[in-house]
């Protein structure tokens, strides 16, 4: 579909024929992003400059931290945040990330860090086997609050109850950070609140096997949301 051979119209109707009661939901599912891909490619043919700014130009007053070393530790998947780390490794190591960790990633990067979305995006680019123009610019401003379909800006994802949540048994984090997978599931998330006695017989210390967190969740999604308000009436 990438190249035109195949047609979004042709996989629209050819979903219908397997359409049953088992895999309705699954149809559903995929009827949906596809109609989120054309979507992305009408903005992008009508709104080219979504590839390099704000849909809402409100948000051009945005102030973003953008700090490298925070920058870094999130490419790096050194956060301290097991689903975010995670996620960015597997990226790193398979070009690939699956679509919910894409949005626990994007919204921690520019609601948690106040990273600018085009940094994110970039990387992405950099680094998807499956990297799109158009889904990739519409989806990070998406993510970050700035599109034209836009989450809220109050929709801010918490890395701790997603990954609980969306890797119910630890699958997911203990293939890409190994380094925790001797840990209890209960704090298999949250690998701060493990206790001293119960972390050091896993052979993991903070700070030196694994990062302690680098910004703080609560304060970060409080500040967010102030500097997002600010502008979201304007």
């Amino acid at each position: 579909m990438h190249w035109g051979q195949v047609s979004p119209n042709f996989l629209w109707y050819k979903a219908e024929e397997y359409l049953n009661k088992k895999n309705e939901l699954d149809i559903s599912i995929f009827r949906s992003e596809l109609g989120w891909r054309e979507f992305s490619y009408y903005l992008l043919y009508h709104f080219p400059k979504i590839q390099k700014a704000n849909f809402q130009q409100k948000f051009d007053r945005l102030q973003w931290k953008n700090k490298n070393n925070n920058f870094e530790s999130w490419k790096l998947g050194m956060t301290g945040f097991p689903i975010v780390d995670a996620g960015m490794r597997e990226l790193w190591q398979t070009g690939y990330m699956h679509n919910r960790v894409r949005m626990i990633v994007g919204s921690f990067l520019t609601k948690n860090l106040l990273h600018h979305w085009k940094l994110g995006e970039e990387w992405f680019w950099d680094c998807l086997f499956d990297a799109d123009m158009a889904n990739n610019s519409a989806g990070w401003q998406w993510v970050a609050g700035t599109g034209a379909d836009a989450a809220p800006y109050f929709r801010i994802f918490n890395p701790v109850s997603q990954g609980q949540k969306f890797d119910p048994e630890g699958r997911y984090i203990k293939r890409f950070v190994p380094e925790l997978e001797k840990l209890p599931l209960k704090f298999l998330n949250n690998p701060w609140e493990c206790p001293d006695e119960i972390i050091c017989k896993c052979g993991v210390i903070l700070g030196k096997d694994y990062p302690y967190p680098i910004v703080d969740l609560k304060e970060s999604r409080e500040q967010a949301l102030i500097e997002f308000k600010r502008l979201s009436n304007v």
